[in-house]
């Protein structure tokens, strides 16, 4: 036998139970309650906002002058610009360069207490000083470019969409934002000049060994390549020894979003009003069933 609904009991118990459980003073002092509890989370949180940069992968590193970087160019991923930037900007080379440049007493010395960048003192929590205890290791008491490179870690995000040549450098920020976009404009700069130094070193550590092997007496068939390699280094030595850009350009300049990224005002007073609403229902019918449901 088929089952058949009685619409209208349904709605007059529905009617029933929102008389006696939806709409009591209840109900409505937990309504008001998120809206107290909403303007206090928004009154003691910190805006965040978004600091980003949108850059562009530099595909004329990708390309050489011989034979064999044409191949490896054609062989090599598409990406592969935007995960060697992203490997310097995480590295210790480029923290050690930002450190030197300030960077380190920026972060963690915003006072300008201590002269010494080397000597600003690192505070360390009680477990973290508990394992050192019991493990019988040492703290470091002073704050080093290895902070600031966990610091990168923690706070710089690099996104970039499948098969597209842009990407963004991100990060979230609570204070001075003019502070967040000069930190990630030197990140980028730091970083690409890094890696360009790096290029840089590796041509000329291969022009000397070029240089010396041809000095030795070789078949024509080996000199021919040493002196092609020897060309081809002195060309991207040629090539590198300027300013511009090595891994990315900028298509934009770091920017700070307009309105803060959290909290997010509506999501707090939608999810308090739903959580307390929830909350009203349940003790209003609690308080009316108790003995029964006891």
């Amino acid at each position: 036998m088929k089952y058949q609904y009685n619409f209208k009991e349904i709605f007059t118990n529905a009617k029933i139970f929102t008389t006696e459980y939806i709409f009591t003073r209840l109900v409505l002092r937990a309504v008001l309650s998120s809206l107290v509890a909403s303007i206090l989370i928004l009154i003691f949180s910190t805006p965040q906002f978004s600091i980003s940069a949108t850059l562009l992968e530099n595909k004329d590193q990708q390309e050489s002058s011989d034979l064999e970087g044409v191949f490896r160019s054609i062989s090599q991923k598409d990406n592969e610009m935007f995960q060697k930037f992203r490997a310097n900007v995480f590295s210790t080379t480029t923290s050690r360069e930002l450190w030197e440049l300030g960077w380190g007493s920026r972060l963690f010395d915003a006072e300008n207490l201590y002269q010494d960048d080397n000597k600003i003192p690192k505070s360390h929590g009680m477990f973290n000083r508990f394992s050192a205890l019991l493990l019988g290791y040492d703290l470091n008491p002073y704050y080093s470019h290895l902070d600031l490179k966990e610091f990168i870690l923690r706070k710089v995000q690099i996104r970039q969409a499948p098969r597209a040549s842009d990407f963004t450098v991100s990060m979230l920020t609570g204070g001075d934002r003019e502070f967040a976009k000069e930190l990630i404009y030197n990140i980028i700069i730091t970083a690409d000049s890094a890696a360009k130094q790096k290029a840089l070193a590796v041509s000329r550590a291969r022009i000397e060994s070029a240089m010396n092997e041809l000095q030795n007496p070789k078949n024509s068939l080996v000199n021919n390549g040493l002196s092609s390699i020897l060309n081809s280094e002195y060309f991207k030595v040629a090539s590198l020894s300027n300013d511009l850009p090595y891994y990315v350009y900028f298509v934009d300049m770091p920017s700070a979003s307009e309105y803060p990224i959290s909290p997010n005002a509506a999501a707090v007073f939608l999810a308090d009003l739903v959580i307390f609403f929830i909350l009203g229902v349940f003790f209003s019918y609690y308080s009316k069933n108790k003995e029964e449901l006891w």
